[in-house]
């Protein structure tokens, strides 16, 4: 701990808009590695855990304390005489080996209760009242078998990219220090300043279909942007509290959605582009709505909204500066509900044109829609897709090898589908989605997603639903335009 304490100075971060509409929740992967040579000294514990607070000392905005302004925003505020430090243990699992995790393709049940978890919601701790900005549990298995790392972020502090970033240095500063090699040399950019004066002041025009989304919130959402970050999560947590569902973890063959692309592109017209994203998020899209077509909810209702995560570090100029914060935007695609819960064909899937219209959302400026998305309730169906396969997720080798394994925490919230690489050479990739029993039932019996898609597991969860996020979200924004 030394190796931060020693260095740190006090500062305090502005948070974005962005940031603090993210603050409710955490970001959470599993990683797990195999003691492959079944080496005595695998992945040693003070190193590991020198490694961390050597990586903790280049992101000193996880040892901050969340502090509301007058002006509704947030600051991460890094006081170096009162660190809000982040949570470090590790455990070791004598009645559990390594291979039997393998053997239940990693799923995170199979651990005691309490370890490899924590709440989807950004709760403050039971011992200080604050919220952490981190927590990491490590578990090593029997007889050193293998190790799971389980890492929790505020996402009010930085997005995926952020994410993987500090990851993969606290693997380069632990690998140096079991090696003898020296670092690599990498800053990293935490300063909020930096985003805020590279958004373009040109603004794009909103698609009439979702400027009722884009809205100033209600009296009771602006009530709880005045509460602390603290009260207002604890608020949210029961909010939000949702009967036990269901988390699917499948993989999708690549060679079979290489196929469904080369199919589809037979009916896009001349001089259109369609990439495996497209066929994915198109794919996705009719599943859910296919499986949740005979919902009781929302009747009357005739769109549906899907949201595609998208990176602004390229647009904005700010791609080469390890820029670490929340800086992806998710424009939305509106379509006709009716048109996606249609049998799952070449032709459907090629019919619902979301690269057309997400394309034509990128080429505009994205200052429209890096503010967040303060209710969306005219939809029957709104899901957002989070595609990170693109990230080098199974870079972190902290000496004994890559990771076997890396999968998001089941659960983070219902109308958020995740995917991921599998790891390298392996081209196919996996969904991470979490529904009610009954829509999980009905994708695992659509003969088109299960000729794709092969279930790895099914985790019974409690999980949130960010339809009531997005509205009470705005609390921290007054307008959806970025501080």
């Amino acid at each position: 701990m030394d190796a931060f304490t020693s260095t740190v100075k006090s500062q305090v971060f502005r948070l974005t808009t962005r940031d603090a509409f993210e603050s409710h929740f955490n970001i959470q992967y599993l990683y797990f590695f195999g003691n492959v040579n079944g080496d005595s000294g695998f992945m040693p514990s003070d190193k590991l855990e020198l490694g961390f607070y050597r990586t903790l000392a280049q992101f000193p905005i996880l040892a901050g304390y969340l502090r509301q302004r007058d002006d509704g925003g947030l600051d991460n505020v890094v006081d170096k005489d009162n660190l809000n430090m982040p949570v470090y243990r590790e455990t070791v699992v004598d009645s559990l080996h390594y291979g039997d995790v393998k053997a239940a393709n990693f799923d995170p049940a199979i651990c005691p209760m309490g370890l490899l978890r924590l709440p989807p919601v950004a709760l403050p701790d039971a011992e200080t009242g604050q919220i952490k900005m981190a927590n990491v549990h490590v578990v090593r298995f029997k007889d050193n078998s293998g190790m799971a790392i389980f890492l929790n972020v505020s996402h009010s502090t930085m997005d995926g990219e952020g994410y993987f970033s500090f990851i993969k240095r606290w693997s380069e500063e632990t690998y140096a220090l079991t090696a003898g090699v020296p670092v690599p040399d990498r800053v990293f950019c935490l300063d909020r300043e930096t985003f805020r004066q590279s958004i373009p002041k040109e603004r794009s025009e909103v698609d009439e279909k979702m400027s009722g989304c884009y809205i100033h919130p209600s009296d009771k959402a602006l009530e709880l942007g005045q509460m602390t970050p603290s009260a207002r999560n604890i608020m949210f947590d029961k909010l939000l509290a949702s009967d036990s569902l269901k988390g699917g973890l499948f993989r999708l063959n690549s060679d079979k959605l290489d196929g469904l692309l080369k199919q589809a592109r037979e009916f896009v017209p001349l001089g259109t582009r369609i990439s495996t994203n497209d066929i994915l998020v198109s794919l996705i899209s009719k599943t859910v709505a296919q499986a949740t077509k005979a919902a009781s909810s929302n009747k009357g209702k005739s769109l549906n909204s899907t949201g595609v995560v998208c990176n602004t570090r390229h647009r904005m100029g700010i791609a080469g500066l390890n820029y670490v914060g929340n800086a992806l935007y998710t424009p939305r695609v509106i379509s006709a509900l009716a048109q996606a819960e249609t049998p799952t064909t070449p032709r459907s899937i090629a019919e619902i044109a979301i690269k057309e219209s997400f394309y034509g959302v990128q080429e505009r400026y994205p200052r429209s829609f890096v503010g967040p998305l303060v209710a969306d309730t005219s939809f029957k169906l709104s899901a957002t897709i989070s595609n990170i396969s693109r990230f080098d997720m199974y870079d972190a080798n902290f000496g004994f090898g890559n990771p076997e394994f890396v999968t998001i925490q089941p659960g983070r919230a219902i109308e958020v589908i995740t995917i991921m690489p599998v790891r390298p050479p392996s081209k196919d990739i996996y969904v991470a989605l979490t529904n009610t029993p009954q829509v999980i039932e009905q994708i695992l019996q659509n003969g088109a997603w299960m000729e794709i898609a092969t279930l790895m597991v099914i985790v019974v969860l409690l999980v949130v639903s960010l339809s009531v996020v997005a509205i009470v979200g705005g609390a921290l924004v007054k307008v959806a335009a970025l501080n």
